[in-house]
């Protein structure tokens, strides 16, 4: 018969010792190696393994940085085209008030009929001393195909504005007419019956634009005959450079103010004021220039080759500045601006007061050129003035 056997499972357990629920509470958990559980995927999205993590993360992230791109770019194209609907609305604004601001000028001379509202403050002309081509093809070393293009671009835009600038005078009828009187005092006066054959049959019309005589007279602004529709122009020119010399070294203020205006004027009146009040200034313009009437005439129109003009226009404009409705009382609504090319021999002598020569100041006959800015307004009861003397660049 079988006997039992008594297992001590009573006996281990009732020897383990007693531990109270606090002690329970307050021991460790055992460590576990399983981790938490990966969030759960999203419906829309099925379940890969763990393996293809990176691949989906860097996806994901290109995915966004494109996303990102796309607004950043949408909302730079969005910025773009409000910066520059805000500039249009601006520069329609400024338009506006600009054309309100003439408007009210326009009507101005009905309150205020003595004010000139429009022969103020005036900036030169975009006048432009043309450039020599033959100078620059024999010039050392060659210039290149670029800058003789540039040079005969600039020749050409110089002669367009030269052309409409002789239309808009010829419209105006405002080329110098001789002066009918003759004087003592100027050397280039002239006769009644010389001024009679040189006058042009102005004002000019729209149907004599299609005469080719009167368009070889537009585009010849250099026309060296003595009835050509700048030969008085050249001849005023070549007054006014006398006069201005002969009054710079006589130190005669009162002529120069009405022989100069703006820049020049303050230029000429400082070189006079800053001279030392004990010298006698002697200027002289040597050659056929200072040989009478007759051999000045001779020298401003000769034909003969190789032999300059003391006095040429080289580049002339035109521009509508009295804007009001009516008609000006005189003259007419240009202001006009001829850049003049002077070629002269000159010389300078200084003495004082005791007759005695300065050897360190006196300048022997030397050739000289210079540029210089005719101005005349056309509403103004005034003669020509030179306003600006301009550089030729290097």
């Amino acid at each position: 018969m079988a006997t039992r056997v008594r297992l001590p499972i009573a006996r281990s357990c009732t020897s383990l010792p007693a531990r109270s629920f606090s002690a329970l509470k307050s021991a460790p958990k055992p460590s576990s190696t399983r981790s938490s559980p990966p969030p759960p995927h999203p419906p829309s999205s099925p379940k890969t393994s763990s393996t293809s993590k990176p691949a989906l993360s860097s996806s994901s992230s290109s995915a966004s940085s494109l996303k990102g791109l796309g607004l950043s770019s949408a909302s730079a194209t969005k910025d773009k085209k409000a910066s520059k609907a805000k500039a249009k609305a601006a520069a329609k604004s400024q338009t506006e008030q600009q054309l309100k601001q003439i408007e009210n000028m326009m009507t101005l001379p009905h309150m205020y009929p003595t004010m000139d509202m429009w022969g103020g403050k005036l900036t030169t002309l975009d006048v432009e001393i043309p450039r020599d081509i033959r100078a620059m093809l024999k010039a050392q070393p060659r210039p290149s195909l670029s800058a003789v293009w540039g040079a005969l671009s600039h020749n050409f835009n110089n002669w367009v504005k030269n052309t409409y600038s002789m239309y808009q005078i010829a419209r105006a009828s405002a080329f110098p007419r001789p002066d009918p009187s003759p004087s003592s005092s100027s050397p280039l006066s002239q006769s009644s019956s010389e001024s009679q054959s040189t006058l042009p049959p102005f004002p000019l019309r729209t149907r004599q634009l299609f005469s080719p005589r009167i368009w070889r007279r537009l585009g010849n602004l250099q026309n060296n005959r003595p009835d050509a529709w700048l030969a008085q122009l050249r001849r005023i020119a070549m007054r006014v450079y006398l006069d201005i010399g002969k009054a710079v070294a006589e130190k005669d203020t009162t002529a120069l103010r009405s022989l100069t205006s703006g820049a020049h004027a303050s230029k000429v009146t400082k070189l006079v004021r800053v001279r030392d009040p004990g010298s006698v200034y002697h200027w002289r313009v040597h050659g056929t220039v200072s040989e009478g009437k007759a051999a000045l005439e001779k020298a401003l129109f000769s034909t003969e080759k190789g032999v300059p003009s003391p006095a040429t226009i080289v580049s002339l404009r035109a521009a509508e500045l009295y804007l009001a409705k009516e008609e000006p009382k005189r003259g007419n609504r240009l202001v006009i601006h001829a850049l003049v090319r002077f070629e002269t021999t000159q010389s300078l002598e200084v003495f004082t007061k005791n007759n005695r020569s300065s050897p360190d100041v006196v300048s022997p006959p030397h050739r000289m050129v210079e540029y210089l800015v005719l101005e005349k307004i056309g509403w103004y009861d005034a003669d020509w003035t030179v306003r600006e003397q301009v550089y030729e660049s290097v």
